[in-house]
């Protein structure tokens, strides 16, 4: 019978003729042949592909470059894989102090920061988040992804004045990306739920949404995860009023949502809060 190795070749010729470079470039990094290089180039030029890079995560001196490093660790982190994920982010984030990049830098640490904080570990969220700030406090795009990590980390981990601090700091700085605008205004949100003001928090949250389904006519699948957040807040709020009709109808939409983004276990563990 034929083996994996005398397949390959075969695979490789089979995708080159059928001009699927991409998978042949993954067969060929199968195969043991040098075309690291080569990959890299497409992983960063093309659209990302996910299977390329599990194929280059099999070499054991991969990745060598900070900034191949963070486009496969935002691939992977969009994909779910959270674990290697993180481990790039890590790599990405060495990387990147050995060639003195402080902007690669910040940006693998605030990677590190979202996976922190999906899991619940806001103390090291914070700590990845404070150490981008520090690194490029004259990035805006930077800064402004890194505060609205800050303020969401600190809301949940119940500093809010910090929390409130960091909101505030990303906002003043005028966010064009409706996706942050949202995720500051929710945290934001959340800081007036929690102190009882809930008026406030209401008025922000329905600015909040309006942002987040604007970030969802791009086809953003966080923005939907964010969405399910921000809904089930504005079921919070209508709960606390004693409204419950109207919280009904939030809790059945946020779960919606989040059955729809494979994320109703936040929606749950938010209400249970």
């Amino acid at each position: 019978g034929i083996t994996r190795a005398d397949a390959q070749p075969i695979l490789v010729a089979i995708y080159e003729a059928c001009d699927e470079p991409t998978q042949a470039l993954r067969h060929r990094l199968d195969a043991g042949e040098d075309v690291v290089a080569e990959a890299e180039k497409t992983l960063l030029s093309e659209v990302p592909d996910l299977q390329l890079v599990r194929a280059l995560l099999a070499r054991p001196e991969w990745p060598t470059s900070a900034r191949v490093a963070l486009e496969a660790a935002d691939l992977l982190e969009r994909s779910g894989a959270a674990r290697e994920a993180a481990a790039l982010f890590s790599r990405a984030e060495v990387l990147a102090r050995v060639s003195h990049d402080a902007e690669l830098e910040a940006h693998a640490l605030i990677g590190t920061g979202r996976l922190e904080a999906a899991v619940a570990r806001y103390p090291k969220a914070l700590e990845a988040f404070r150490a981008a700030l520090a690194l490029m406090p004259e990035v805006s795009a930077l800064t402004i992804a890194a505060r609205a990590g800050e303020a969401r980390a600190a809301v949940l981990s119940g500093d809010l004045e910090a929390a409130e601090r960091a909101a505030e700091s990303g906002l003043a700085l005028g966010p064009k990306d409706p996706q942050q605008v949202a995720a500051l205004l929710y945290t934001r949100a959340l800081v007036d739920w929690y102190r009882g003001q809930l008026d406030a928090a209401d008025q922000l949250l329905e600015q909040a949404l309006a942002a987040v389904r604007e970030a969802r006519a791009t086809g953003s699948h966080a923005a939907q995860r964010e969405e399910a957040a921000i809904v089930t807040a504005q079921g919070l709020v209508a709960h606390r009023r004693g409204d419950l009709s109207k919280a009904a109808r939030a809790y059945g939409e946020a779960m919606r949502l989040g059955e729809a983004t494979h994320d109703e276990a936040r929606v749950l563990t938010a209400l249970q809060n």
